[in-house]
Formats: structure tokens, C-alpha cells, sequence
């Protein structure tokens, strides 16, 4: 059974029109589709695997998601629908576009979660402040509270789609916090003598 190729503009002829985008924005709108929650993986793959397997575990990824990106690309294209389960909708029965809606708030729910842990750890300057352990905890805890409440949580009810370029410049600035965060770390590393390894870490009991 063959598809039959119908364009945008034949199925909606009085309510699309296509929008030019500049090379700026393609650029910035490409960083912030690949930029994701595997990100946050990158520095403990490189810890558990050492820098050589963790780079080719890395690159293995890149790829089986650019291919991933390419089926699913064609998948839009054939079905002109821009949602999980529609798309599965198109293709497979309706038990799968409801597993797809399952999966997909699972997903958000947990980068959610890793989400937050990763803010909290990043709280490195803490490392200066002169006080007891559990202070510095409850420092972390309350500043990460004000994160939440004040940055992430107005994120969570913006009142349109227009809205969320600030998200997308949030995720940016998170992402390149988290390379000056791994940076300083492993600067703060070599002047120790702890230097990554090449091969994985040694397993000790």
C-alpha cells in the first residue's frame, strides 16, 4: 500500500504559508533540538567509560539519533502530523499513539527530576563558605527552592507557544553553565595530579 504524497499547502491551501527563517535562527533552533537531557549523561559517561570508549559511545549516539531524526522526519512528511501519537496514530494502531503519550510524559517527568539534581549539584561555590556541612545543604536546598519557584516554575505556565523562545535561551545558558562547571572541574583535577582516564575506571571493593 503505497502513501499518497499530498503537500502542506494542497491539504490547507487558505491557512499555510511557508516562513523563511535567517541562518542565525536555523542555527539556534538546530542547537536547541540536539541539546537536551543527554547532555547531562556526557561527564559521567566519560567518568564510568574513560575518554576514549566514552567518546565513541558518544559518537555511536550521535548517529543512531540522526538516523532516529531521519525515520521520523519521513514519517511527518507521509502523515502531515506534528504530534507523537498522531504520527503513530498514522501508521500503527491507537494503542500505540497512547503508549507514544505515556513515554513522552515519562520522559518529561524524568528530565524533570535529573533536572533538578543537576542544579543542585552545580551549586560548586558553595565549596566556599565557611560553615558546617549541614548548613551548606540547607543553603543548597533554599537556593534551589528560589530556582524553582522563580525560574522554572513560570516556565511551566507561559501562556502561549511564543513564549517559549525564553525557554530555549534557558536551556543554552544551562548548557554552557554545565561546560564552564566541567571545565573548572576538571581544571581543579589536573593541578592535583587527577588526570581522566583513557580506559574505564577500575572496579574496587
Amino acid at each position: 500500500d503505497s502513501v499518497q504524497s499530498t503537500s502542506v499547502t494542497e491539504t490547507f491551501p487558505n491557512t499555510y504559508e511557508p516562513v523563511k527563517q535567517s541562518v542565525f535562527t536555523a542555527i539556534f533552533n538546530f542547537l536547541n533540538t540536539t541539546l537536551g537531557s543527554g547532555i547531562l549523561l556526557l561527564p559521567y559517561d566519560m567518568m564510568v567509560c574513560g575518554w576514549a570508549l566514552g567518546i565513541l559511545m558518544t559518537v555511536f549516539f550521535c548517529v543512531f539519533s540522526t538516523w532516529t531524526y531521519s525515520i521520523l522526519s519521513r514519517a511527518v512528511n507521509h502523515s502531515l502530523a506534528f504530534e507523537f501519537d498522531k504520527i503513530c496514530n498514522a501508521f500503527y494502531s491507537k494503542w500505540v499513539g497512547v503508549l507514544a503519550q505515556v513515554c513522552s510524559m515519562t520522559f518529561t517527568f524524568g528530565c524533570m527530576i535529573s533536572y533538578t539534581i543537576v542544579i543542585k549539584d552545580n551549586f560548586f561555590f558553595f565549596q566556599y563558605v565557611n560553615d558546617t556541612p549541614e548548613h551548606i545543604e540547607l543553603y543548597k536546598n533554599l537556593l534551589l527552592a528560589g530556582v524553582m519557584f522563580v525560574i522554572v516554575m513560570p516556565l511551566c505556565y507561559i501562556p502561549n507557544l511564543e513564549s517559549l523562545k525564553y525557554n530555549s535561551y534557558m536551556v543554552i545558558i544551562v548548557v554552557i553553565y554545565l561546560i564552564i562547571v566541567c571545565a573548572y572541574i576538571l581544571s581543579d583535577k589536573a593541578t592535583n595530579g587527577e588526570l581522566p582516564e583513557i580506559l574505564p575506571l577500575r572496579q574496587t571493593t
